[in-house]
């Protein structure tokens, strides 16, 4: 999906009926925070905006545990993910290896659309009612973009929202399972 396409098939808060989305939007998504309390002198573009929605969804769902996978070591992105990040909302930083099919409470996963399917398969049961997915490149080209619908279309997950640079995955059960795509 080009950047237009998806300008036009994005929604705003105006057009939001599930209370939990609304929330997401209005409450994690919109608010602006100040670039130098998140320390991203370091990254440019697109990875620090990324890097502030990260952040902004960490610290409004109250992530406790941080699982970074799939990215090399050294780039500033990730190095911001694994450092930076658990210091700013008070979290854990736990190596993927350490999963082990162990449920975590609180998690947040950050990790590049193509590394999620092999995640899954070797950490079957690690998810819990209140994780949350961020895969970043999810329009990366076509094989990205079968990724993030083949992702979207999981059986544990129950809302899936696109925010175009990334997509976020929540597991609660009480949501019915819904696809949005937002405006950020």
């Amino acid at each position: 999906m080009n950047r237009l396409a998806y300008i036009l098939k994005a929604k705003t808060q105006y057009n939001l009926h599930s209370p939990f989305v609304f929330d997401l939007y209005n409450e994690a998504l919109l608010p602006r925070v100040d670039s130098k309390k998140l320390k991203t002198n370091t990254l440019s573009g697109q990875d620090r905006r990324n890097a502030a929605l990260i952040y902004k969804l960490a610290d409004h769902y109250g992530v406790k545990n941080i699982v970074l996978c799939g990215f090399q070591k050294g780039i500033p992105f990730s190095d911001w993910v694994e450092n930076v990040l658990p210091q700013l909302v008070g979290a854990s930083n736990i190596d993927v290896r350490l999963l082990g099919g162990e449920r975590k409470n609180n998690l947040l996963i950050v990790c590049p659309i193509g590394c999620y399917a092999m995640l899954k398969e070797e950490n079957e049961g690690f998810m819990s009612n209140d994780t949350i997915v961020v895969t970043t490149n999810i329009h990366g080209g076509k094989l990205a973009e079968r990724q993030w619908d083949d992702l979207c279309f999981d059986s544990f997950n129950r809302l899936a929202v696109d925010l175009y640079s990334m997509g976020v995955v929540f597991y609660r059960k009480e949501l019915s399972e819904e696809r949005y795509t937002l405006l950020v």
